[in-house]
């Protein structure tokens, strides 16, 4: 089952429900986040590089028809950032059946929305239970290293995935 639910400032919430047949031949990991922290997730297919094929994120989010075809992952974004105190999340998510190796990194790119402040957002990962979430918090560094980034690598397991064939 997947819920969605939205929250308005009056304290109305608006709650949707659907069932999603295929979830075992996907495996998704999720990061969330309240407003503009600058975060994100970055998968890396079968050994892949920065700004290389199969290096998937927010900038280079691919396609669900990418999934379907086999080929590998895709990032949806979730949330309006533009929101007051919007809730945001990142869902990646890859067919078992494309088999291969995946990496997965948490990045924080320090703004000057964020320097100075703690960094507060969740990662989840699919387990035995449904999504396990996982707390990452940080102290950004200060506004003189606004532009650098601050990379969680090792936080998440790497995805070995056997191909069904």
């Amino acid at each position: 089952k997947a819920a969605f639910e939205a929250r308005l400032d009056t304290g109305e919430r608006a709650l949707a429900m659907t069932l999603v047949d295929d979830t075992e031949a996907y495996q998704r990991t999720a990061l969330t986040w309240q407003g503009r922290a600058g975060v994100g997730l970055h998968a890396f297919e079968n050994g892949a590089g920065y700004n290389t094929e199969g290096h998937i994120d927010a900038s280079a989010p691919a396609a669900p028809a990418r999934a379907l075809a086999g080929e590998g992952g895709y990032i949806t974004l979730l949330g309006a950032a533009d929101m007051p105190g919007a809730l945001m999340a990142e869902v990646y998510s890859y067919p078992t059946a494309a088999g291969g190796t995946v990496r997965i990194n948490v990045e924080a790119e320090v703004t000057a929305a964020n320097c100075g402040r703690e960094l507060s957002a969740k990662v989840l990962t699919k387990g035995a239970q449904g999504f396990a979430p996982q707390a990452l918090s940080a102290t950004m560094p200060e506004c003189d290293a606004v532009g650098e980034f601050l990379v969680f690598s090792g936080i998440l397991p790497e995805i070995r995935l056997a191909s069904a064939e």
